[in-house]
């Protein structure tokens, strides 16, 4: 295989996984932009912040898709309890701008 050609191949294959880099963090950063108003109906309806049915729910869930798609669960699960867990900070950080932090419920 010409070497050039090699080049390009690998410029166009790290093109890609810069394109799909950039799709995972503004997802992130839409899933984050959403805690706020998360936040804010569990305050409401007297919920507490940390749901550990519903994490562990997503977790099995997710773990499921990651072997749908031949990943390590176990990875896809470090991956989004580090995301739930900052998740969950956003939603805290609701609390202490609206100087209600002593409500918040666990």
């Amino acid at each position: 295989m010409d070497a050039d050609f090699e080049d390009e191949r690998i410029e166009r294959i790290r093109k890609h996984i810069d394109r799909l880099d950039s799709i995972l963090v503004n997802s992130l950063g839409e899933r984050i932009a959403l805690m706020p108003i998360f936040a804010k109906h569990k305050k409401i309806n007297n919920l507490p912040l940390d749901d550990e049915k519903r994490f562990t729910q997503q977790i099995n869930r997710l773990k499921k898709v990651a072997q749908e798609n031949s990943l390590d669960p176990e990875f896809v699960e470090e991956i989004f309890s580090l995301i739930i867990n900052e998740s969950r900070k956003c939603e805290k950080k609701y609390y202490l701008r609206e100087g209600i932090e002593n409500d918040i419920k666990y």
